[in-house]
């Protein structure tokens, strides 16, 4: 990640999660109906957590170690910690503010001894070799543009046996859909009435959908 996308990222995380919240976009995919849907097409139950739903296929409770790639505020981690699924927990993100906020909440929840945390970018992270028996990544290989690399060193540091449990976005490279989704998206946004096009995190009409500003 290049110096000044790093800023940016970093900017985000110092907010409180009160600011982050009134000002970031709310994606489809955060719909509970649509989680439910996608939830249960992964592990056949409409509250399962695929990364759990993967573990239980493959490993017994609990495992020595687990990595979790891009944690932010480090929500993934302390769930994992809570429902014994690892003895120790690696967490790694290139935001220096999300790991601030990682760590102060994993020693509010009595977890400090079991979470360990760390400003790496994904892009020229080195990870040591047979380390971990599951790395998991939600959501976050998006953010990642050396992806051979990145895909090299989980390869290196997994344990044999061990997984990578990837849940991830896949479509347009950096949400730029084509013209004619976008065109037909609009299309069905006008369709519907003012109240089924208000913004859950603000409250406003939303009335045309744009492509994510790149700057």
């Amino acid at each position: 990640m290049d110096e000044r996308a790093a800023e940016r990222v970093s900017e985000w995380w110092r907010r409180t999660p009160e600011g982050r919240a009134a000002q970031r976009r709310t994606n489809w995919l955060e719909h509970p109906r649509i989680l439910h849907y996608s939830a249960k097409r992964v592990t056949g139950d409409r509250f399962g957590e695929s990364w759990r739903w993967a573990l239980e296929r493959e490993h017994q409770r609990p495992v020595d170690r687990v990595l979790s790639l891009g944690c932010g505020g480090g929500g993934l981690e302390r769930r994992v910690a809570k429902l014994g699924w690892a003895r120790h927990i690696d967490g790694i993100d290139v935001s220096s503010g999300a790991i601030h906020q990682a760590e102060e909440a994993a020693l509010a929840a009595g977890l400090a001894d079991r979470i360990d945390y760390r400003v790496t970018d994904l892009d020229s992270v080195e990870l040591d070799e047979d380390r971990y028996d599951v790395v998991l990544a939600q959501m976050s290989i998006h953010h990642v543009t050396e992806l051979e690399h990145l895909f090299g060193q989980i390869h290196r540091s997994l344990r044999p046996g061990g997984i990578l449990v990837l849940n991830e976005y896949v479509g347009p490279t950096r949400w730029q859909l084509p013209e004619p989704q976008l065109a037909a998206i609009n299309s069905v946004l006008s369709s519907l009435p003012e109240r089924r096009r208000v913004r859950a995190s603000t409250g406003h009409v939303k009335d045309r959908y744009d492509q994510i500003d790149l700057g």
